[in-house]
């Protein structure tokens, strides 16, 4: 029986560690996060993740979490509807292989999955060294305690410990896109109503998700040049770079709950030559980081943990299955994310020019002639799995 470490309890992580249980692999999973996560930020799921999903057992759950708005409306400054996009008719477009929940929803479904395959998360727990020999690796842990593993995976984010433990210091592959994002749950709903709301202005926008009749997660995007910003000045940059915002922008970041915001970051994507090192390698973030705003990581990160599951299975070593691994991922991701550079700029236009084209391709993008074709395009390649 092989045994393995995966630093990281995101979906990466948990897909990875519930696919390499299924088969026969002893799998140890540790997360430096106290505990489950409570808090997140709405994803979108489609594409490749879909049939990871099926083949793992967790798609009806998946499916029956539903939040209750069914449609987005882009507002102008006084909050009025200048543009509609029916849920159900994106739906139609993916196949019905699309939906929205929020990333604890996620997580708490694929800890589900592994309690039933009796794999135990170790919270609190971080990895302090990497030391590898010719067919194993050794692992310090801050506790103090060593143990050795076959396979050691970075599943621990963009910002992988690791990652620069192994293969080095983050700014060596970390490509900045110019931009920060937000993302907190409020109580106060303002005048969200019962869909959800799309407020662009230049150079900033904001996205307001209805999850229940008492809250609403809100995400907010602008263009930022910090690399990192203190925790304690999430609120004030906010409120400075939203300053004479219209609509009601400013009264959400006023009204932001006391435990704060839950995200905050930069736009970036990690780029690397190559995401395998002997009997180390890394998966979702930490290697293949797309960009919050690319709608695809979660998906993206399933089948990444499927695929190398699936070909460390399949060969002879497990510096085969590495190899094998990278090299049916790696031109993909990087095309991803070619196009999730694109896709950040409908997101927040620098110009009056911008917005206007925006909402006209938008407009194209999601009527009913062309919303098959434009959710071929989001999909990208599919994988067989």
């Amino acid at each position: 029986m092989k045994r393995v470490l995966i630093s990281g309890a995101g979906i990466a992580g948990l897909t990875l560690a519930c696919c390499l249980a299924d088969f026969g692999w002893q799998v140890d999973v540790i997360e430096k996060a106290e505990g489950e996560r409570k808090s997140g930020y709405m994803i979108t799921f489609f594409g490749n993740g879909w049939g990871v999903a099926k083949k793992m057992k967790i798609l009806d759950p998946i499916k029956e979490i539903r939040y209750p708005f069914q449609e987005f409306q882009y507002v102008d400054s006084l909050g009025k509807p200048y543009f509609n996009v029916r849920l159900d008719l994106v739906r139609k477009g993916f196949g019905q292989e699309y939906t929205y929940l929020r990333r604890p929803d996620f997580e708490r479904i694929l800890l589900e999955r592994s309690k039933e395959l009796s794999i135990h998360v170790k919270y609190k727990t971080q990895v302090a060294q990497v030391n590898e020999a010719s067919d194993s690796v050794s692992v310090s842990f801050q506790n103090g305690d060593i143990n050795s593993y076959d396979l050691v995976v970075g599943a621990d984010g963009m910002h992988s410990g690791v990652r620069k433990m192994v293969f080095g210091e983050e700014n060596q592959f970390s490509r900045y896109l110019g931009y920060g994002v937000a993302a907190f749950q409020t109580k106060y709903r303002g005048e969200i109503g019962g869909s959800v709301k799309i407020h662009q202005e230049t150079n900033r926008s904001a996205i307001y998700y209805p999850v229940s009749e008492k809250a609403m997660d809100c995400v907010f995007m602008f263009p930022w040049t910090a690399e990192r910003v203190p925790k304690e000045n999430y609120k004030s940059v906010l409120l400075e770079t939203y300053a004479g915002s219209k609509w009601i922008s400013q009264d959400v970041i006023k009204r932001m709950p006391e435990q704060g915001i839950e995200y905050f970051d930069v736009l970036k994507q990690i780029q690397m030559q190559t995401w395998t090192k002997n009997h180390v390698c890394l998966v979702g973030d930490a290697c293949a980081c797309l960009s919050p705003l690319a709608g695809q990581g979660a998906s993206m990160a399933m089948l990444e943990a499927f695929v190398l599951a699936n070909e460390l299975k399949k060969s002879a070593s497990v510096k085969e299955g590495l190899l094998r691994y990278e090299s049916i991922l790696k031109s993909d991701i990087e095309s991803r994310q070619i196009q999730a550079i694109h896709l950040t700029h409908r997101f927040v236009s620098t110009s009056t020019q911008e917005t206007a084209w925006n909402r006209l391709v938008t407009r194209l993008e999601f009527s009913p002639l062309l919303v098959g074709r434009t959710a071929k395009v989001f999909k990208g390649k599919i994988h067989q799995i």
